[in-house]
Formats: structure tokens, C-alpha cells, sequence
């Protein structure tokens, strides 16, 4: 039996990634580990009981991803075969699938080394997770203009070529005035960072900075669900290398 509903995965993952920010928010504002202008995603999450839930929801979401970027790899596999399209579009679509992979590696990273137990593996998930986010996102508008009008629509693709621009603008803004705000920190809690503590102006444009680059980045993979619509999955075929014997007593 065919499987035909495997657009819903790129919606619920559209949905699951704010859910889980608007969660990990709320529970670490009420009970006081962060400050509730403008917190980093990763320090809303970085204390229990918030850290449980953040590691939780950002892993199932990391999987999702995962899921979700293997079947786009699939779908535009077995169109280019059709096609008897091969050469760079044909790498690069396999390439996708390897860089898609690098970067849910760093989100789980990220879920599960909070900012304030190993800063450095936190830093280097996050690095892995939307650069290599953002090189996924590249090869995707290269790919979806390529192919088009055998995949996709000329408006999506501009769209997806907008979030992409939007991803590397705030990428580049969130790492270079957090470096900036980090050099200039003096308090004593960087989940509870104060205008007096230092680099407070550079600490802000980071984080919003941030939200910006998650929203364009789960709004990117959100897109897929207009060509997963035209997908049929089918159960895989299992095979055995025992022998069959009639010599069994049941």
C-alpha cells in the first residue's frame, strides 16, 4: 500500500520547531533562568526543566529533518533518472543529501550540550547546524531553478531563494556581533545578560539575528510540502537469504 501523505512532514516539521521555542521560552521566562527580552534559542533551553524538554523536541525535530531532506533526495533522484538528467545536477542532489546530514548532526549537538555545560561543542553543533543549513538551502535554489518546470514553481523558487539570502544575511550577523558581544561581556550570567554587563547593543542584534535565521531556515524546508504532494512512498521489500524447507514441525 502506497503512502501518499508524506507532505504532512515538512507542516509538521514547520510547526514542531516554533512550538518547541515558544515552549522552552515560556517555561525558562516563568521560572527565571532568562530574561524574557530577546534570550538566545540555546539559553531558553540550557537549564531543567527546560533543557529536558528543548533536548527532547529539537532531536525529533533534527530526525524530521533528516527524513524529510532524504525523501527530497529521493524524489529529485528518480526525476533526473527519468530524465535522463546526470552531470553536476546529478552530484549535487547527492551532495544535498550529505550536508543535509552534516547539519542535523550539528542540531542534535546543539540539543544535547547545552551553552553553559560545553560552550565550545554547543558553539561547534550550532556552526555545523546553520552553516551547513545554509550550504543545504544553496544547492536546494540551485536545484529547484534547474529543474524547473519538471519540479517546483518559478514563485516558490524565488521564495526559496529569498529565505536563502535572509539565512546567510542573519547567519553572518548572528556570529559576528555575538563574537562582538561576547568580547565585550563582563557579567556573570550570559543567560541573564544585562545592558550593564556589557555588549548588550551587539548581544541583541545576535539573538534577533537568530530568530531570524531559524524562521527562514524552517521556512525553507516548510517549502518542500508543495512537491512532496506529488510523492508516493511505498513499504520497502524485505528479502531473506535462509532457506525455505518444508521440514518445520509448527
Amino acid at each position: 500500500m502506497a503512502f501518499n501523505k508524506i507532505y504532512i512532514c515538512p507542516i509538521l516539521f514547520g510547526l514542531w520547531l516554533p512550538i518547541t521555542v515558544i515552549i522552552t521560552y515560556s517555561v525558562s521566562v516563568l521560572t527565571e533562568h532568562v530574561r524574557p527580552i530577546l534570550p538566545y534559542i540555546s539559553d531558553t533551553g540550557t537549564w531543567a526543566p527546560e533543557s529536558c524538554i528543548f533536548g527532547i523536541m529539537v532531536s525529533i525535530g533534527a530526525v524530521m529533518w533528516w527524513i524529510i531532506s532524504y525523501v527530497r533526495y529521493m524524489h529529485i533522484a528518480e526525476i533526473q533518472e527519468k530524465n535522463d538528467i546526470s552531470g553536476p545536477m546529478k552530484k549535487l542532489n547527492k551532495f544535498s543529501l550529505y550536508i543535509a546530514t552534516l547539519s542535523v548532526f550539528g542540531t542534535l549537538i546543539v540539543a544535547n550540550f547545552q551553552v553553559t555545560e560545553i560552550f565550545i561543542v554547543h558553539l561547534m553543533g550550532a556552526s555545523l547546524c546553520f552553516g551547513f543549513g545554509l550550504l543545504y538551502q544553496m544547492s536546494q535554489v540551485i536545484l529547484s531553478f534547474k529543474m524547473f518546470p519538471l519540479i517546483g514553481h518559478k514563485i516558490l523558487n524565488l521564495f526559496r531563494l529569498f529565505l536563502t539570502i535572509l539565512t546567510a544575511a542573519s547567519f553572518m550577523s548572528t556570529s559576528i556581533c555575538g563574537y562582538i558581544s561576547m568580547i565585550n561581556f563582563r557579567g556573570e550570567d550570559l543567560t541573564k545578560w544585562k545592558p550593564e554587563d556589557g555588549g548588550y547593543f551587539y548581544h541583541i542584534i545576535s539573538a534577533v539575528s537568530e530568530y531570524v535565521l531559524v524562521t527562514a531556515t524552517v521556512l525553507h524546508i516548510a517549502t518542500f510540502v508543495h512537491e512532496f504532494r506529488d510523492i508516493e512512498i511505498h513499504p520497502p521489500i524485505v528479502t531473506t537469504k535462509t532457506y525455505v524447507t518444508n521440514n518445520l514441525n509448527m
